[in-house]
């Protein structure tokens, strides 16, 4: 890949396909100005992004659509858009592309950028923890930095080798708690007192599909409910997202509200929410409500068979159990759903009885998610700013880093040209092993394992990220973690590559030392897996020697490098401590120099 330094007036092209995915690009171009005044933006987007300032490329308005057919019947405008970008990509004047979210789209177009060049920080990561965690690789290839907004998700993807960092929600800042704790007190009086009216929010979504085919659904839904409860008034207001088709009077007197959503929720004292971003929203804004969703048949079975999360609902997945009572994909008012993906099901009509909703008149309301849990790992140990503009430069320092990785990878083939290798006599391999060397020789041994396209052992510090970024390219696979961080993960993680007949490479002393120290990690790994290990000593030829604890060793261009393979050593199932120990021991000294043979 050829890379390009950025220049001191970078142009950035960001590409947002629906309408969160505008409102965070626009929220992030404000918080770049900031930082880069000169800057040129260009987007795929929408209004949102427009008032922003940003060059639009091609308008959202037709992008918007989810599932198999309603793709397919929006196919045309998507090449069209596609081509475009590519276009701006190939034409060598970007400097930096933010794809937000829309993966089915961006990902695509982040390797087309990346192949050319130009660095990719993707903010609002693909959802592979619900249906695709096997495309970690294409992922892994598409981008130099992911920005994840849910708390589970930095783990996830770090696990798998891709450089992800934790920026917590973006919606957190719109609901500060002072203001959502007093409209809580206010709709809980409301709540408790039988003459009080009550607003019901009606959420179709921000998609032309989703209101066309939800819309109906939720007014019945409405008017039903307050047919219903004869002594009690009840109010609808339909919310209108920017760029959705919702019509000006939806008729039985449901009144239309195009204010932001975080607004909105401060009046409401219970919702019917689209399953989206919405409902993390009204989450966030302690709403009492149930999710509602409706898809195409062809969807809806494919949904069935490929997503594997026990509930549906960003705050039932933030909180890994049910809040928000879910209503199945093929909803109809007064009767019960079918069973949807979420594995769980309500009937429209009887919303004020379905588990986990709303009940009318009887001073309840379902509990809503823990705030903290909303908030990102960095938020929770005080390191996400609470003021928009803090979060916004968190956000846009991500970005400006990521201007800085065409300069950061080095060209790794020339590291060292010429390769020797000198196997243990007798040795004929197949199937699943698990290389090991010293963390100091450990950029010598990842050469010798690369025909192997072995999985590598990556810390979670700032070195491993370097590492990934410089070996990421030659078709690597990487699993986080050590002995003191993420090791039960990363163990699970490994057992399964050598399940399946892979290579393991891992530094058996770890990230931090003691020099020369086998940890308990490899030993413990090769027991379980019943793989051997094969034991590698770096000889080179010129070389530098790092000042880091290990003196790590990187050679010199056109070196010659001499690995040398100790014989395999294997580790009974049944082994004890003791036994490890001795293995561990003899290990280290062989990798250190001291022994002949392993």
């Amino acid at each position: 890949m050829t890379t390009r330094p950025a220049s001191t007036s970078p142009h950035i092209l960001l590409s947002c396909g629906e309408a969160s995915g505008d409102r965070y690009g626009a929220a992030l171009l404000a918080a770049l100005r900031v930082r880069l005044p000169d800057a040129r933006f260009s987007a795929l987007g929408g209004d949102e992004l427009r008032a922003a300032g940003a060059e639009i490329v091609q308008s959202t308005d037709r992008l918007s659509v989810m599932g198999l057919g309603e793709v397919l019947g929006a196919l045309p405008t998507l090449l069209q858009a596609r081509r475009r970008l590519r276009a701006l990509l190939s034409g060598g004047g970007v400097d930096l592309f933010l794809p937000v979210d829309y993966p089915g789209f961006n990902l695509g177009v982040a390797r087309h950028a990346r192949s050319r060049g130009v660095p990719v920080f993707y903010l609002i990561a693909p959802q592979l923890w619900a249906w695709g965690a096997w495309r970690a690789g294409g992922v892994r290839r598409a981008v130099d930095r992911l920005g994840v907004v849910l708390p589970f998700e930095e783990r996830f993807f770090r696990a798998r080798g891709i450089p992800a960092v934790s920026l917590g929600h973006p919606l957190v800042e719109d609901h500060p708690k002072s203001e959502v704790d007093r409209a809580r007190r206010r709709r809980e009086e409301r709540l408790l007192d039988p003459t009080a009216p009550l607003t019901i929010g009606l959420l179709p979504g921000s998609r032309a599909q989703e209101v066309s085919a939800l819309l109906p659904v939720l007014r019945e839904a409405f008017v039903r409910l307050r047919a219903e409860s004869p002594g009690r008034e009840l109010l609808g207001v339909v919310s209108r997202a920017p760029g959705a088709p919702v019509p000006d009077d939806p008729g039985e007197g449901l009144r239309v509200s195009g204010e932001p959503l975080a607004s909105l929720t401060r009046e409401l004292d219970l919702a019917l929410v689209c399953s989206g971003t919405a409902s993390l929203e009204v989450a966030l804004a302690g709403v009492p409500h149930a999710l509602v969703y409706r898809t195409s048949p062809l969807t809806y079975a494919l949904a069935r068979r490929l997503v594997r999360l026990e509930w549906i609902g960003l705050a039932n997945l933030v909180l890994e159990r049910p809040r928000a009572a879910p209503v199945g994909a093929r909803v109809h008012p007064g009767r019960g759903a079918t069973r949807g993906p979420g594995r769980r099901s309500a009937g429209l009509a009887g919303v004020g009885r379905a588990p986990g909703a709303f009940r009318l008149g009887r001073g309840r309301t379902a509990r809503t998610p823990r705030r903290r849990w909303l908030l990102g790992p960095r938020r929770r140990r005080g390191r996400v700013p609470a003021a928009r503009a803090d979060r916004g430069r968190a956000m846009s320092a991500g970005a400006s880093q990521s201007l800085k990785l065409a300069l950061a990878r080095p060209a790794w083939r020339l590291l060292a040209t010429t390769v020797r290798r000198v196997p243990a006599r007798g040795t004929t391999r197949r199937g699943a092993v698990i290389f090991a060397s010293l963390h100091r020789d450990m950029i010598p041994a990842a050469l010798h394992v690369r025909p192997a396209a072995a999985t590598l052992l990556v810390s979670q510090s700032r070195d491993g990220d370097i590492l990934i970024r410089t070996l990421g390219p030659d078709g690597y696979g990487f699993v986080r973690g050590s002995t003191g961080r993420d090791g039960a993960d990363a163990l699970r993680s490994l057992l399964e590559v050598l399940r399946r007949g892979g290579a393991v490479g891992l530094a058996v002393d770890g990230p931090r030392g003691p020099f020369g120290t086998v940890h308990e990690g490899a030993v413990l790994l090769a027991r379980l897996s019943g793989a051997p290990v094969v034991p590698l000593r770096a000889r080179p030829g010129r070389h530098l020697s790092l000042r880091t604890w290990d003196r790590t060793i990187v050679p010199l261009p056109w070196a010659t490098v001499t690995i040398e393979e100790g014989a395999d050593v294997g580790v009974p199932r049944e082994a004890d401590t003791v036994s490890c120990a001795a293995v561990a021991a003899e290990l280290g000294a062989w990798l250190r120099g001291e022994r002949s043979g392993a």
